[in-house]
């Protein structure tokens, strides 16, 4: 029973470490997706826009980069290739290889 409280009381730990480090990185996190995906004026800035008679416009300058940046990451990442002994099953080796990828898509 006492492990047990001790493992709880680890995991606890851990958890509280990890909060607080990363607490800071998730409100800049939302605000930057929501940056991406084109809410780009807060909720002062549109009230004002909207006072004035205005439209609240988004030109996303940005997505097409990060789709642009993120696209060429995944067409140039390494991937594990699975070679035959001395060439003796190359077809084997070509579909262990393309399994490796599936498994490695997630």
């Amino acid at each position: 029973m006492s492990k047990d409280l001790a493992i709880v009381s680890e995991y606890n730990d851990c958890y509280e470490e990890a909060y607080s480090g990363w607490s800071s990185f998730y409100p800049l996190a939302n605000r930057d997706h929501r940056f991406y995906l084109g809410d780009q004026w807060d909720a002062q800035e549109r009230k004002k826009l909207h006072e004035e008679g205005r439209l609240a416009l988004v030109f996303n300058k940005a997505r097409r980069s990060i789709n642009n940046l993120t696209g060429r990451q995944r067409q140039r990442r390494l991937s594990s290739v699975v070679v035959p002994i001395e060439n003796s099953d190359q077809l084997a080796a070509d579909q262990l290889s393309q399994l490796l990828d599936l498994a490695t898509l997630s």
